[in-house]
């Protein structure tokens, strides 16, 4: 029988890492989380508003498609698409 991995996420907690992670860097130094793959699997949209709560102003994606999903959610963060894009049609 194989064991059942669980995966919990306590956005609370992600409001700690961000500032953690934030004052390794300094204020000088603004972070990019990459929420690419729908953060995983996590839910792109509720961790990208949470991620904007807190002050992050940019986030990456792998797609085009990835970012226009962030865009029709009308959250206000700069988007770094990081897979090469050789075509500015989106699907």
């Amino acid at each position: 029988m194989q064991e059942v991995s669980v995966l919990e996420v306590q956005l609370q907690r992600l409001d700690h890492n961000l500032a953690t992670l934030q004052a390794l860097v300094g204020a000088s130094c603004r972070l990019c989380p990459i929420i690419k793959s729908d953060a995983y699997g996590l839910g792109a949209i509720p961790i990208a508003r949470r991620m904007h709560r807190a002050g992050i102003h940019t986030v990456a994606v792998y797609s085009p498609a990835e970012a226009l999903h962030l865009a029709l959610a009308e959250i206000p963060l700069t988007t770094l698409i990081l897979m090469p894009v050789r075509d500015s049609e989106l699907p």
